[in-house]
């Protein structure tokens, strides 16, 4: 990148994909790990309180990747890519579940029953899991470019 150009608005379009082997050696090494518990406790919370420990991190199941509100998964990362100005970053919906389904970039602390998807509101919080572990994505996605 030259000196003085903005690489968030001159640099070339990048496309948010599926990690090439450089990018998942990356993210291996920085491993996204995402505590749900407090989402959880409120959703609990109408039931009874549990501690449960998690030694270690989860993901979505490849099972219910299809099942995921992807529009919404869609829309939420254009408003957050908006947010941070990720001007250069093109987001590709048919895309993001590829990415889901990538091994070991990332890490739900989260018990398992709340990965068995058996109602609605449990389907939602699995769509807010996927997004946030996406927007961590994105930003790993910009930092190796710009730093390429």
């Amino acid at each position: 990148m030259k000196n003085g150009a903005n690489f968030k608005q001159q640099a070339a379009r990048l496309i948010l994909d599926k990690p090439d082997r450089g990018f998942l050696r990356y993210l291996l090494k920085s491993k996204t790990v995402i505590d749900c518990r407090s989402k959880i406790q409120t959703i609990d919370s109408t039931y009874s309180f549990k501690i449960e420990s998690m030694p270690e991190p989860r993901t979505l199941p490849a099972d219910i990747l299809p099942l995921l509100d992807v529009q919404r998964i869609f829309e939420e990362l254009q408003e957050y890519k908006s947010e941070k100005r990720y001007f250069n970053i093109s987001i590709v919906k048919d895309k993001l579940l590829d990415i889901l389904r990538e091994d070991g970039w990332y890490g739900l602390l989260i018990p398992q029953n709340h990965l068995e998807i058996n109602s609605i509101a449990k389907l939602e919080a699995a769509t807010d899991y996927a997004v946030m572990a996406l927007k961590s994505y994105m930003d790993k996605f910009l930092s190796m470019k710009k730093s390429a």
